[in-house]
């Protein structure tokens, strides 16, 4: 195996990061509204945290009710810093997400030019550029969630750990991982590879320093969760991954190769560079290790319910960088690397060759109008409502910052009573398999919002059981009680309907 590494280079690299990075967010933002981008909806979940630890309240969704419902506990702490700080909740939502766009393309820039591809010119700057530029990065680096930033952190992260030359290079990457760990939790599987990575090539001292720092920090930030929240892992594990099996791995095995598929030119390069490995450059293997560990954890996980992939994100510049190394030997491999990532660009965003009809791009910007639909019922709400009043919805995130309203969540992200239930998952909507009606019935909401979109027209009640989506909604629609507690109210908030249940004995907010 060829160790072509250039550490002599690494103070050149901060020009190609700055010139990828800059060069993304202004081509990203002239992108952005033509394709419809923008937050989804779960992205206000997090933010609903941070605004409420910002104002004093502690790290909850619902005010007294301390339920770990986020996975992403760095974003939530940055959005909370910049609320802190004066800044609007959407704004600092907004601002991260643009930054994650940055970082992306900075890290794989980075990671090109320290290492030696592609020199350190426009090739390199370009190269990154189009890796953060493709659709799924693009799309779910402005969804206001943490994708693209923690992709950037598992890039470093894995940099770090090759290039580390000492102790304190040992340590540097651990706090890269440590910064991923507190960002997404599936970075914890990363610390095995990424310290066999040290092993191979440095002293033992050098590995022990990683270990003893990603130990530390990941211990001190897990003991402290734990307490705080009296639960060993977050609830979202109860309620997504707890009682799956077989069916979960099917469907999360099904959602990871229908990503390969849709950037064949990224997989081909790095199968083939998989089959030449010895003639590749060495860090070819860590890079690839990391990928498929973190393919291991989109199959453990049963895939997302979301389109455009965005479990998938932060494999797709760990895959652009296996396609550099694959290619590396090749005489003009520049090019060829560059055209290899720019192919992948229009495979998934504007396209479904399984199935045809509507692209992945126009399905995410559905779910960015959506998130805008709550908001706007949320504030209709926020100004209508009791403000001690309850909803009952499987739309929490945008329709719950926006209204502050007490949330009831039927699948369980934020509640433990139906996260702890022992049902089977892996064969329903991801994330939505959970519920149980009789509970919530029990617990008397106020308003219950069963068909979640909105209407231009005003619906027949008739007409909604053959409307309502997902199982829990329609197990709920056709419910004894349902009729006999609550009324159906049509509510107009701007241009739309919604249909609305409300309890008989409270007045429906005009």
């Amino acid at each position: 195996m060829s160790d072509s590494s250039s550490h002599g280079g690494q103070a050149s690299a901060w020009p190609a990061a700055l010139s990828a990075g800059s060069l993304s967010v202004l081509v990203g933002a002239l992108l952005a509204r033509p394709l419809r981008l923008g937050p989804v909806d779960d992205a206000f979940i997090s933010l609903r945290y941070a605004h409420h630890w910002a104002q004093g309240q502690g790290l909850v969704f619902n005010p007294g009710e301390r339920v770990e419902g986020y996975t992403n506990f760095a974003w939530v702490a940055l959005e909370a810093t910049a609320i802190r700080l004066g800044v609007s909740p959407e704004a600092a939502m907004w601002g991260l997400g643009w930054f994650s766009l940055f970082a992306v393309a900075a890290s794989v820039a980075t990671f090109l030019v320290r290492e030696g591809r592609l020199g350190q010119g426009a090739v390199a700057v370009l190269t990154a550029s189009l890796v953060a530029l493709n659709p799924m990065i693009l799309a779910w680096s402005t969804s206001g969630l943490e994708t693209g930033f923690y992709a950037s952190l598992i890039v470093m992260a894995t940099l770090a750990a090759w290039s580390a030359q000492d102790r304190w290079g040992g340590a540097k990457a651990a706090g890269w991982l440590v910064a991923a760990f507190l960002t997404r939790p599936e970075a914890l599987v990363l610390a095995p590879v990424l310290w066999f990575t040290i092993l191979r090539r440095r002293e033992r001292q050098v590995g022990m320093a990683f270990i003893a720092v990603f130990v530390a920090g990941a211990s001190l930030y897990f003991s402290a969760r734990g307490f705080y929240f009296d639960r060993w892992l977050p609830n979202t594990f109860y309620a997504k991954l707890d009682y799956g099996g077989f069916d979960l791995a099917r469907r999360g095995a099904g959602y990871a190769l229908g990503f390969l598929c849709v950037v064949p030119s990224l997989t081909l390069a790095t199968l083939w560079g998989a089959w030449r490995w010895k003639r590749a450059p060495g860090w070819f293997v860590p890079v690839l290790a990391v990928a498929v560990t973190q393919l291991v954890v989109i199959v453990w996980e049963g895939g997302d319910h979301f389109p455009l992939y965005r479990f998938a994100v932060p494999v797709l510049p760990l895959l652009a960088l296996s396609s550099v190394a694959a290619v590396s030997e090749s005489r003009r491999h520049s090019l060829l690397a560059l055209g290899l990532v720019a192919i992948a660009l229009p495979t998934v965003g504007f396209a479904r060759p399984w199935a045809g009809g509507e692209g992945e791009v126009a399905r995410f910007s559905r779910e960015v109008l959506l998130a805008q639909h709550w908001g706007d019922l949320g504030r209709h709400l926020a100004l209508n409502a009791p403000g001690d009043a309850t909803l009952a919805t499987i739309a929490i995130g945008s329709l719950g910052f926006h209204s502050n309203l007490r949330l009831l969540d039927p699948h369980g992200i934020v509640d433990p009573v139906i996260a702890g239930l022992d049902q089977p998952l892996g064969r329903g909507y991801a994330g939505h398999e959970k519920f149980d009606v009789d509970d919530l019935l029990s617990r008397r909401p106020h308003y219950l919002l069963i068909f979640n979109l909105a209407s231009p027209v005003r619906l027949p009640e008739a007409a909604l059981p053959r409307l309502v989506w997902g199982r829990f909604n329609q197990a709920l629609m056709a419910h004894p009680e349902l009729a006999e507690q609550y009324r159906l109210e049509d509510l107009a908030v701007g241009d739309n309907w919604w249909s609305l249940h409300v309890r008989r004995d409270l007045l429906t907010p005009r």
